[in-house]
């Protein structure tokens, strides 16, 4: 799921969403996406019906009429999407989709023959009363002052951010990553990948907007 409290249930469920904070509700964009999507498919019924009946013109015209429309509103969201900041969160702050949240609690730097690596910790809690439940695609990545990635070390012992949460459970999880020397990560980016993007398509969210970053310039590094 992805904004239960926020978007229609079981509209949302057909989609993967982004990552809200734990306080928002449903925003003005969001409730007009939802009426765009059942007014898209309303239109394209009756245009349908339309042909069938052999009304060709005026269905033609409904339908160019719908594409200007549609184009429109696209354009709006490529252009939020460019100019909608980032959205920033400190060590301890949840973030959370629906009643699923990641904290990203701290980071530890450890020695081994390889060198240096960074240990990142975070909880993973539902706040959910009375169903179980996991969040799939979520990825967590480090990230520079340069924007480079930097994915997770895969270790068998991982638990996956995926894991099935009781009703007001909590889990702590914790990922390893390498950079190259010299390098310090300027935070912690919260990704969600993989599934239907349909946040690309909601006014101020959109396919350029980049996914939120838990910042450790005011971390403690424990070595």
């Amino acid at each position: 799921m992805n904004s239960a409290t926020r978007i229609w249930i079981p509209v949302q469920k057909l989609f993967v969403g982004g990552l809200v904070d734990e306080c928002s509700s449903m925003n003005v964009f969001e409730v007009f996406f939802i009426l765009l999507f059942i007014a898209s498919l309303l239109t394209l019924a009756f245009a349908s019906g339309c042909l069938l009946v052999g009304r060709r013109g005026y269905a033609m015209e409904l339908l160019r009429r719908y594409g200007i429309f549609l184009a429109v509103y696209l354009a709006v969201v490529i252009a939020t999407s460019l100019g909608t900041p980032r959205k920033e969160l400190a060590l301890g702050e949840p973030l959370c989709l629906d009643d699923w949240c990641i904290t990203i609690q701290g980071v530890e730097i450890i020695r081994d023959q390889a060198g240096e690596a960074w240990i990142v910790s975070a909880r993973l809690a539902s706040r959910a009363r009375r169903v179980s439940q996991r969040e799939n695609g979520v990825v967590l990545y480090l990230t520079d002052s340069s924007g480079c990635r930097y994915d997770a070390v895969h270790l068998e012992s991982d638990l996956p951010l995926s894991v099935r949460l009781d009703p007001n459970q909590t889990v702590d999880v914790s990922r390893k990553f390498r950079l190259p020397i010299g390098r310090v990560p300027l935070g912690v980016v919260v990704a969600h990948e993989g599934g239907f993007p349909i946040t690309w398509f909601i006014i101020g969210e959109g396919p350029f907007r980049k996914p939120p970053i838990v910042l450790l310039r005011d971390a403690v590094y424990k070595s």
